[in-house]
């Protein structure tokens, strides 16, 4: 009878609580809410994700920069601005270049600079191009010249007139030719003279000492051809056809200084302040009047201005000239 009881006590208690027996047993709200519950998984562990690298932080010393030597920073380091070494050499072999990505290759570099000795590059001496160098020059390009001259004051024969040409052989020194001519009628006092000629053809030289100025110097030969006047010419009975004329010939030295101005289109201007010709050798003279002159007094007046004629320096002040240059 035992036997038969616990049998049936053991079944019993096995139905209670088995999963079939409990949701018979259970209520309809409590079934509603179970189904309503939601139902949440667990997310898997994510596998073999990185972490994040730390971000650098500036450094507050900045690394020795010695010439020749370039540092690149990361862009994440500022280091406060220090004064930078002198511009050097942009070529490439005299540099070295070192990338930085790390606080760690930062410092690295840092001391390692500061170990090494300082590279200096030695001046690079640049030798400037070649060039053309432009001086002022105070006759140009040109060659040749031509000029009229002409003067208001003279000695002996105060209106002169005449041409010249010159060969310019540099900016310092030209080579020039002039004639140079003039007339006047006039009484010497100790003479009467009908009109006097003077021509004086010259071969000098200018040497300038400046753009402008310059000393005149060379040879010159002048000719004064002289007619005696009415009073002589009265005394000499019988007196053959061109009789009145005296003449002289004369070789010597012109000297002077003066002024000219080239412009750069060609044209030229001068003044020749003093000019003076200086007769040094008698080339002749023709003197046949004396052969027809009786009278003593009229022989000596007329020997006088032979003598003056031969002898006497000849010349021009504010000698003018005006020309172009080729």
């Amino acid at each position: 009878m035992k036997t038969i009881t616990s049998l049936i006590l053991t079944v019993f208690a096995f139905t209670s609580f088995s999963p079939a027996a409990r949701a018979q047993t259970e209520t309809p709200n409590q079934t509603t809410r179970k189904r309503q519950a939601p139902k949440t998984a667990a997310k898997p562990a994510a596998k073999n994700v990185r972490k994040p690298r730390p971000t650098a932080t500036p450094l507050p010393t900045e690394p020795v920069v010695t010439e020749g030597t370039t540092v690149r920073t990361n862009p994440t380091l500022t280091p406060s601005p220090t004064p930078t070494a002198p511009p050097v050499s942009e070529s490439v072999e005299n540099r070295r270049v070192e990338e930085v990505s790390s606080p760690r290759e930062y410092e690295e570099l840092r001391k390692r600079t500061q170990e090494s000795p300082a590279v200096v590059e030695e001046p690079k001496v640049e030798t400037p191009e070649e060039t053309t160098s432009v001086t002022y020059s105070p006759r140009g390009d040109k060659v040749v010249s031509a000029a009229i001259n002409g003067a208001l004051v003279g000695l002996a024969i105060p209106t002169k007139y005449g041409l010249s040409a010159a060969w310019i052989v540099n900016d310092w020194m030209t080579l020039e030719a002039s004639y140079f001519t003039g007339s006047w009628s006039l009484s010497l006092p100790f003479i009467d003279l009908g009109g006097l000629s003077e021509t004086v053809i010259a071969a000098n030289g200018r040497f300038y000492l400046g753009k402008s100025f310059n000393f005149i110097g060379g040879v010159g030969y002048q000719s004064y051809d002289a007619s005696i006047g009415s009073s002589i010419l009265s005394r000499i009975p019988n007196a053959p056809p061109n009789i009145d004329v005296l003449s002289t010939r004369s070789l010597g030295l012109q000297l002077g200084f003066g002024n000219r101005w080239q412009f750069e289109n060609g044209f030229l201007i001068g003044v020749d302040w003093l000019l003076l010709n200086f007769p040094m050798a008698n080339l002749g003279s023709s003197t046949d009047v004396l052969n027809y002159v009786n009278n003593q007094g009229d022989r000596e007046r007329i020997e006088d201005a032979i003598r003056f004629m031969q002898y006497f320096p000849t010349g021009a002040a504010a000698k003018l000239s005006l020309g172009y240059s080729f």
